[in-house]
């Protein structure tokens, strides 16, 4: 069982209206589940490049890893979501 918010999912389903719903309404952007995997990390994932950039406005953290190191722009790249890596570059993400 992973300790899944109702922000990672609407970031993982890439449903946007919603994420700027629980944002607004004070959701943690960076509440990961019981491994590490952050909003942004599974949103990255996904490739939900306005869910990202929504994220990220949120003060999302760009760095904050998996517990086995891997990142959001990791999991970008594995996935070839490459304006989603670009989003995340830009706003200073590492692999």
């Amino acid at each position: 069982f992973f300790d899944r918010t109702p922000l990672y999912i609407a970031s993982q389903k890439g449903y946007l209206d919603i994420v700027r719903a629980l944002l607004a309404a004070k959701a943690e952007a960076n509440k990961g589940d019981n491994i590490g995997r952050t909003p942004l990390y599974i949103g990255s994932k996904e490739g939900h490049l306005e869910v990202v950039n929504t994220l990220l406005a949120a003060k999302a953290e760009v760095n904050k890893s998996m517990d086995d190191g891997r990142t959001p722009l990791s999991m970008a790249l594995r996935n070839n979501h490459h304006e989603v890596a670009a989003v995340l570059r830009e706003a200073g993400g590492h692999e």
